[in-house]
């Protein structure tokens, strides 16, 4: 997955950088916009981060091209925003914003685009019974989906989309799971590892 951070300063620029790696994208980062602008469609990213205190005005302009041209995803970096750009940003589809870099704010993020992920993959056909589930590798915080079946013991076995190494007893804290009852946070302990799927227990 590829984050394209559009910020000109570069105390925030590094820690944007940092932040958005944390989360398991690979970065690619612009300071000027119409440069970033120019290349999007190259690019491709499936995030962009826009540092909205740099480019006060340009992020609605950014806005606007990606909601009548693209599906990606844009987070703004704000250190404040008001009620009514806050609707702008809404009206835009604008995901959410970074208002500064503690773990809380890493964690708050890290869940808000597991969530809108769960929401982009789960219109996908799928069999009767089955479970979307993402969720964050407690090991390296990059993000992990899979889907399941409920068995009679109410464990979960997850085949996964891509291969991670996780052991018994791994808690996975940060998790999202689609049911026929929609979209809950969830917490889940690994019971049981083999090569093709995992158990999880449901908290």
């Amino acid at each position: 997955m590829i984050a394209l951070i559009i910020s000109d300063s570069k105390h925030e620029t590094a820690l944007l950088e940092t932040y958005i790696k944390q989360i398991g994208y690979d970065t690619i980062t612009y300071n000027w916009f119409m440069k970033a602008l120019d290349n999007l469609e190259e690019i491709s990213p499936s995030l962009i981060v826009l540092n909205a205190v740099d480019y006060p005005r340009h992020w609605k302009v950014l806005a606007q091209y990606i909601k009548d041209s693209f599906s990606t995803k844009i987070v703004l970096y704000v250190q404040d925003i008001t009620e009514e750009e806050q609707k702008k940003a809404e009206y835009l589809n604008v995901l959410g914003y970074i208002k500064g870099f503690t773990n809380q704010d890493i964690s708050d993020l890290k869940m808000l685009l597991l969530s809108d992920s769960e929401e982009n993959e789960i219109s996908q056909e799928t069999k009767e019974g089955e479970t979307k589930i993402l969720f964050l590798n407690p090991k390296d915080g990059t993000i992990c989906s899979g889907c399941g079946n409920f068995n009679d013991e109410q464990e979960l076995i997850v085949n996964l989309d891509r291969n991670i190494s996780l052991c018994p007893g791994d808690v996975l804290s940060d998790a999202a799971l689609k049911t026929s009852q929609g979209i809950q946070c969830i917490q889940a302990e690994v019971s049981k590892v083999n090569e093709s799927n995992l158990t999880l227990l449901v908290k």
